[in-house]
């Protein structure tokens, strides 16, 4: 898939690693799209699990919720990788599971 001209959301579900990280902002980390989920739940959802791992080790808000309500941790469960997991919980999530 072509990236020249996909924004950063695109790329966290779409894109390698390295133009990820050539296109983020890193005070942007946090933002959230128009349709309300953050870069660590598109990165989960397309299964880029070494873009997630970026993200977590760069600092992003892992409790951040998307426009449903539920963390990236929820898209762990769909989208299963036990690495991401562990890192996840590793950055102190503070939700619980269940609702």
């Amino acid at each position: 898939m072509p990236t020249d001209k996909a924004d950063i959301f695109t790329l966290a579900r779409f894109g390698n690693l390295d133009n990820f990280k050539s296109k983020l902002i890193i005070g942007q980390i946090n933002r959230k799209s128009e349709g309300g989920s953050g870069l660590l739940h598109y990165a989960i959802s397309g299964n880029k699990f070494d873009i997630a791992s970026f993200l977590i080790t760069s600092g992003i808000d892992v409790n951040l919720t998307n426009s449903d309500g539920q963390t990236a941790l929820h898209r762990i469960c769909v989208n299963q990788n036990l690495d991401v997991a562990k890192e996840h919980v590793k950055g102190r999530v503070t939700r619980t599971l269940c609702h």
